[in-house]
């Protein structure tokens, strides 16, 4: 237990040699949902930059809030997302946005827990959704369909354009492995 009476339900550290990133995550149950949080250094422009990030989520997994701070580059995002799914980033209505429950931060594999949690999938059942996506490394958010598959327990297919990874996550639906080979993999987790 934490100091706002959140529990840590997983704590993970994640590589991704294709990036050339590193990744400390943390997802905690609190009374109004979950938090992921995370600390992520990664390559832009031929710079290590570090990200540090935090998504709060309602109850049924969508998105409530996120923070993105990227120091090296002078940029914060502040989102908020309200119950009728109205994005609201830096302060600016993003209208585009409108109707998405979830949020995609491109530079790690936390934020598919939301849509593997959220949805609760049959087995073999495809289901599309759309996220607002923050592209890596553009760093811009932009509406992206993207779509969903249990394979099997712990073990989903996820599809956005030309894109496809197989995951394999853990009890929590936080990943273990994205892709083959791995684009991101855990080196060490302390689960809960």
């Amino acid at each position: 237990m934490t100091n706002d009476n959140s529990e840590v339900l997983v704590e993970r550290f994640w590589e991704s040699e294709l990036l050339d990133s590193t990744e400390e995550f943390t997802l905690s149950a609190h009374r109004n949902g979950y938090r992921l949080a995370g600390r992520t250094f990664i390559l832009h422009d031929g710079i290590r930059v570090e990200i540090d990030y935090q998504v709060e989520t309602r109850p049924d997994w969508s998105t409530r809030s996120a923070s993105v701070s990227i120091p090296a580059l002078a940029t914060v995002f502040e989102v908020n997302v309200s119950q009728a799914r109205r994005w609201v980033i830096n302060g600016d209505h993003r209208a585009d946005l409108k109707g998405c429950n979830d949020i995609d931060l491109g530079w790690t594999p936390a934020t598919n827990t939301l849509p593997i949690r959220r949805l609760r999938l049959a087995r073999g059942v495809p289901r599309t959704i759309r996220v607002a996506w923050l592209k890596w490394s553009e760093l811009v958010f932009m509406p992206a369909e993207q779509t969903y598959t249990r394979r099997g327990e712990g073990m989903f297919t996820y599809s956005s354009g030309d894109f496809t990874a197989d995951l394999d996550v853990d009890q929590h639906g936080v990943v273990v492995t994205y892709g083959q080979p791995p684009i991101w993999q855990e080196l060490r987790a302390a689960e809960r």
